[in-house]
């Protein structure tokens, strides 16, 4: 019994622990299913109060750009001196993906009281 569940336990941790052979991606994006069932999985995280303190944020398409461009704000800000080719570097990051799934996780220190 205990074998299988070890077994039944790697399996989950291959599905959830994918290697990619190089960083940048290529179109098309996860389908729209694809995205459901990882939701679907992320959803299954402990929630005993039902509070769900998770939001997920899809950024594809030309909004890749737009956050390469906050990217490379935020960074300039940190040092203006950065050389250009640094920048541009920055600037392309989030167009290395086709589709970049963002989790926003807000926990909550106290948890509201339940009459059962």
């Amino acid at each position: 019994m205990i074998a299988k569940m070890v077994v039944t336990s790697m399996k989950a941790l291959d599905a959830l622990t994918p290697v990619f052979p190089h960083p940048d991606k290529t179109d098309p994006p996860p389908d729209e299913e694809t995205l459901e069932n990882i939701y679907l999985a992320a959803f299954r995280a402990a929630d005993h109060g039902l509070l769900r303190p998770w939001r997920f944020l899809i950024i594809r398409g030309e909004s890749r750009a737009k956050l390469g461009e906050l990217f490379l704000q935020a960074s300039l800000e940190q040092d203006p001196d950065l050389p250009p080719e640094k920048q541009e570097s920055i600037r392309q990051k989030p167009s290395r993906a086709p589709l970049i799934l963002v989790t926003i996780s807000c926990p909550q220190k106290t948890f509201p009281k339940f009459l059962f």
